[in-house]
């Protein structure tokens, strides 16, 4: 369990316990992150869809690739994760999120560095959330060494024909919507871990 979000910031109405939690699986990146809401008592799928950064006001300040990260991707994608998830709970969720994994640089792709800001980010989101309930998973623990496409497929073959209608398909779809899908694998994941969905 990580600690992070004070109860009073948000009130005892997010704290009365009940049968019925909430799970948020969250693919996080660096200016948007898929996001999955699911039913714990059910294992059901709610929602998912794709979270992002207001890339305008991103754009509006003149700083550095990594200083503009900073100073708005970073903070902003973590209250707009806020903004889509907190008005859909019932009550208190358990967060379920990936964090980076450190590879083996011969097969690492991309500036390593980014992996640092990935885990500040992840950070942000988990205390932005309100709840002190959080799971992280690193991609090989949930997705092992299978390839993205197929652990997309799998993902999308495991739900229900009610649960593909709740998904929010992006608007640039060729090269987004696989951030969604990781976090419904993610959530599946999760959910099988725990007992509450077979299949």
């Amino acid at each position: 369990m990580i600690q992070n979000a004070a109860p009073e910031r948000f009130g005892a109405a997010f704290f009365i316990s009940g049968a019925r939690m909430q799970i948020v699986s969250i693919d996080p990146g660096l200016h948007c992150a898929g996001v999955a809401l699911w039913d714990g008592m059910r294992g059901s799928l709610e929602w998912a869809g794709l979270v992002q950064a207001d890339a305008a006001a991103q754009a509006r300040a003149a700083l550095s690739d990594f200083q503009r990260s900073q100073a708005a991707g970073f903070p902003m994608l973590a209250r707009a994760v806020y903004g889509r998830i907190v008005p859909r709970l019932r009550e208190t969720p358990r967060i379920v999120i990936e964090v980076p994994q450190v590879y083996d640089r011969r097969k690492s792709v991309g500036d390593p560095n980014d992996l640092i800001n990935l885990a500040f980010m992840a950070g942000l989101i988990i205390g932005a959330l309100p709840t002190d309930n959080v799971t992280v998973v690193r991609p090989a623990e949930w997705g092992g060494q299978v390839q993205k496409a197929i652990k997309n497929s799998r993902a999308v073959d495991s739900l229900s024909t009610e649960e593909k209608a709740r998904i929010e398909i992006p608007k640039a779809a060729g090269t987004l919507l696989h951030n969604v899908l990781d976090a419904v694998g993610i959530g599946l994941w999760y959910l099988r871990r725990s007992g509450l969905r077979r299949g």
